[in-house]
């Protein structure tokens, strides 16, 4: 019985990252999204990501925008999103080296007008 429940601890541990990072990386998609149009400045885009994730706790410094504002036609812009997943079972944390696990995605967009 014990095994078979850290079993499912793992399983659920797994399933929480999984969705922390397609969180992550959905968090990226929107902020590059909102970082073409040339009216939004860095904090906006930041601010804006942060918004879009409610279950995710991001601060102003786990969002990246590059280049900064104000952005010319035909820019490449970068949003990079960053966050530090814990595992809840012991076991997982014990696997990582400092505990924790950096889940990070990028999006890039050009400045169409």
């Amino acid at each position: 019985m014990i095994v078979f429940f850290l079993l499912m601890l793992i399983v659920m541990d797994l399933g929480r990252g999984i969705w922390y990072y397609i969180a992550v990386a959905n968090a990226a998609r929107e902020g590059s999204r909102q970082a073409i149009i040339r009216t939004r400045t860095d904090g906006e885009v930041k601010t804006w990501v942060i918004d879009k994730t409610p279950g995710l706790p991001l601060t102003a410094s786990s969002v990246v925008v590059a280049p900064a504002a104000p952005r010319t036609a035909k820019t490449a812009v970068t949003v990079t999103v960053t966050y530090n997943f814990t595992p809840i079972t012991p076991m997982m944390q014990a696997l990582l080296s400092d505990g924790s696990l950096s889940l990070t995605s990028s999006s890039k967009m050009t400045v169409e007008q």
